[in-house]
């Protein structure tokens, strides 16, 4: 294989995985914010 097409493939394969990571952090994302507020809402009034 030549360079040329190596680095065609790694391109392709970046830009391929770019939605499957994007869907990942946005997943961990409001899983974080949830479980904050899932926590915030545990505090009883007043000690926060």
């Amino acid at each position: 294989m030549a360079p040329e097409q190596i680095d065609t493939l790694i391109i392709a394969a970046l830009i391929n995985a770019v939605p499957a990571v994007l869907r990942e952090i946005r997943l961990w994302w409001f899983a974080r914010k949830d479980s904050q507020n899932a926590a915030e809402k545990r505090l009883p009034p007043g000690d926060a």
